[in-house]
C-alpha cells in the first residue's frame, strides 16, 4: 500500500519538474526499483524540487557547480543563485527498532515517548552547512536544507529554536545559510495533499529567499 501511495505521488511530482530532469527521476526510479529505501529517499528529493518548482523557483537537479553537485540549484536570470540540499532525518537505529516492533498494537497508533532530537540535528546539519559554506559565500548565493522528517523523529518547535536560533545556533555558522525547509507527511492543506512544509528564516541571512 505505501508503495503504490510513492508511485501516485510520485507522477504528480514529476509534472512539475523541468523535462530533462523528469528523465534523470526516471532512470533513478528504475535502477532502484527494488531497493525500497532508496526509492522512499528519492521521491523525498523529487518532492522537495516539485515544491520549489510548484513555488515558481528555477529548481534544476543534481547541477554540478564549483565540483559539488547540490541536489537542487535554483537558477536566477543568468545563472545560479542558490542551492538547496535535502536531509532525511530518522530516529536512532535504536529508536526505529524500538517503534517498529514494540510499540504499534494491532489497529492503534504510536505508543510511547521520543527522545530529544538535538544533538544528532545539529551534527547532521553542521555538516552540510560546513560542505556547502565555501561554496556559497564565494559565489554569494542562499542556501537552504530541506529536512524530511518521519514521524518517530518529528523535529519540535523549541528544538528548531535550539539548533539553528541564538549565539550557538547554526544560522551563525554562514550568514548564508538562509532558510530551513521542514516537511513531513501529512494531508490538511497540504502540497499535492501529500507533504506539510514549514520553514525557518536566518533572520542574519546575506542571501534572501523568497518562497
Amino acid at each position: 500500500m505505501k508503495y503504490v501511495y510513492l508511485k501516485k505521488t510520485t507522477h504528480r511530482c514529476l509534472d512539475f519538474l523541468h523535462e530533462d530532469d523528469i528523465d534523470k527521476f526516471k532512470k533513478k526510479f528504475r535502477k532502484q526499483k527494488d531497493d525500497e529505501k532508496l526509492n522512499f529517499h528519492t521521491a523525498r528529493e523529487l518532492a522537495l524540487g516539485a515544491y520549489l518548482r510548484w513555488k515558481k523557483l528555477d529548481a534544476r537537479y543534481e547541477q554540478e557547480i564549483d565540483s559539488k553537485t547540490p541536489d537542487w540549484c535554483i537558477y536566477g536570470a543568468s545563472d545560479i543563485c542558490g542551492v538547496v540540499e535535502l536531509m532525511n532525518f530518522h530516529a536512532h537505529y535504536e529508536r526505529d527498532d524500538h517503534f517498529n516492533k514494540d510499540t504499534i498494537p494491532a489497529g492503534g497508533g504510536f505508543v510511547g515517548w521520543k527522545e530529544s532530537n538535538l544533538p544528532r540535528l545539529y551534527d547532521r546539519i553542521q555538516n552540510k552547512v560546513l560542505k556547502y559554506k565555501d561554496l556559497v559565500e564565494v559565489r554569494r548565493i542562499f542556501f537552504v536544507i530541506g529536512i524530511f522528517c518521519e514521524f518517530v523523529a518529528d523535529v519540535e518547535s523549541q528544538e528548531r529554536k535550539e539548533c539553528f536560533i541564538g549565539s550557538e545556533g547554526l544560522f551563525n555558522v554562514s550568514s548564508n545559510f538562509s532558510r530551513v525547509l521542514i516537511f513531513k507527511e501529512g494531508f490538511a492543506n497540504a502540497f499535492l495533499d501529500n507533504y506539510n512544509f514549514q520553514y525557518l528564516n536566518n533572520p542574519i541571512a546575506s542571501e534572501k529567499i523568497n518562497l
